[in-house]
């Protein structure tokens, strides 16, 4: 049986004031996809990517308003003071995704 791959992405620049833009990008790839499955795997898929689009453009709108409010050198600071834990919370990402 043939299969195949399917890519879905959803990416958009969205001006949120303030001369502001912030620009969200998800894209999940599926690999080895019977073309039996292909639509319903698509569809599925589609919707996961949707709503990880909604979630990733709240959280980057959010730290946009950060930078706002920090104004930009301050919030860099804050950022690099907390490099160390940020990267903890990186690599435990990393692990539960490799499980």
């Amino acid at each position: 049986m043939m299969n195949a791959s399917i890519t879905i992405e959803r990416k958009m620049t969205m001006n949120i004031g303030d001369y502001s833009n912030i620009s969200p990008c998800v894209t999940v790839r599926i690999d080895d996809v019977p073309l039996t499955k292909l639509p319903n795997i698509s569809k599925y898929l589609s919707t996961v990517v949707s709503g990880l689009f909604a979630i990733e453009s709240a959280s980057l709108a959010d730290e946009a308003q950060s930078i706002r409010n920090l104004g930009y050198n301050k919030y860099a600071k804050e950022i690099s003071e907390r490099e160390t834990n940020i990267r903890k919370v990186i690599d435990a990402s990393m692990e539960k995704i490799n499980e």
